[in-house]
């Protein structure tokens, strides 16, 4: 046999081993968070004030999307993992369900990876940032310290999602950088982008854009906003095209008073004293918030990452008028 044989042999040889071991780790992994996909309900009785649910995880941001048959479906940034938690979403007179699974890899160019084809820095971990649902139910996410969208295809025969397109933000305006994505929300409006960026220090703004023929444009100069201000929540049906109802929340690292912010009045918190890192709305007009609890201080790490429900008569009574 000659040289380029054994070369090619051994080649083969070796690619099917790391295909073996790849399918050891998946499976290992699956057995590691048995249990994980499953149902959690908040008691209808317990429906009329704000209700903090404790997670295992540090969350980051959140989306949500209306669903055909009634209810939504959310998707929190589980941070560190990286990972997201997706959850349908529906009530009845029993109580708030929510019936969770998880989207931990996907398929990119004929392999499984963990989420990012790539490590954004040597040395360091991605970290999950931003997951948005857009209006076509496709999954948009970010990492922390980047400027790119990374948009997962959801699964059709097979489970696992696909990560179809990388896409990239403009740099950001002449003496601005470096600015990274920490906030996101897709509009109902086609092509329309509007993003949180920041340096998570000194400067932070809200910024639109439009896609155009697979390029993200920048449309006009961003407003400022606080640092560790986020995002964007707004509530469903007409109310989705209307910029005055664009919802932000201060986190607990954030010198700004502390509460959720309406865009049309950004001086006063509609919902005073609450911090978080993302909000959403459903539905039924209630609101959800994550709360990223390492930004919290204390002894050991900060507190559990919460997921925190807010009933629409927390928000004033003339609120949608």
């Amino acid at each position: 046999m000659g040289t380029k044989a054994i070369s090619s042999s051994s080649a083969r040889q070796g690619e099917k081993m790391e295909k073996r071991v790849e399918d050891a780790i998946w499976q290992a992994k699956a057995q590691s968070y048995a249990g994980q996909e499953t149902e959690f309900t908040i008691p209808a009785s317990k429906l009329k004030k704000i209700v903090s649910i404790p997670l295992g995880f540090q969350p980051a941001g959140i989306s949500s999307r209306e669903l055909e048959h009634g209810g939504n479906q959310i998707a929190i940034a589980a941070y560190f993992e990286p990972a997201v938690c997706l959850a349908k979403v529906t009530c009845d007179k029993e109580g708030l369900h929510f019936k969770v699974e998880w989207v931990r890899g996907v398929h990119y160019k004929g392999k499984r990876v963990r989420m990012f084809p790539d490590v954004l820095y040597p040395g360091m971990a991605n970290r999950m940032q931003t997951a948005i649902f857009s209006p076509d139910g496709k999954l948009w996410i970010s990492r922390g310290e980047d400027r790119k969208f990374f948009v997962l295809r959801p699964p059709a025969n097979r489970k696992e999602w696909i990560l179809e397109r990388i896409i990239s933000l403009p740099e950001p305006e002449a003496g601005r950088g470096p600015l990274f994505i920490q906030s996101v929300y897709l509009p109902s409006i086609p092509e329309n982008l509007i993003v949180i960026e920041s340096n998570f220090k000194g400067y932070a703004c809200v910024c639109w854009y439009q896609i155009e023929r697979g390029k993200i444009i920048r449309l006009g100069t961003g407003k400022k906003l606080p640092v560790f201000m986020y995002g964007i929540g707004c509530p469903t049906g007409i109310f989705s095209r209307l910029e005055a109802m664009y919802h932000f929340i201060t986190d607990q690292r954030c010198e700004a008073r502390h509460g959720i912010y309406r865009f049309d009045n950004m001086n006063d918190p509609t919902i005073p004293r609450l911090c978080g890192t993302g909000i959403t709305f459903l539905s039924d007009g209630g609101a959800l918030v994550t709360r990223y609890g390492q930004a919290y201080p204390g002894p050991f790490n900060g507190q559990p990452g919460k997921l925190v429900y807010i009933p629409a008569p927390y928000f004033p009574a003339s609120y949608f008028e």
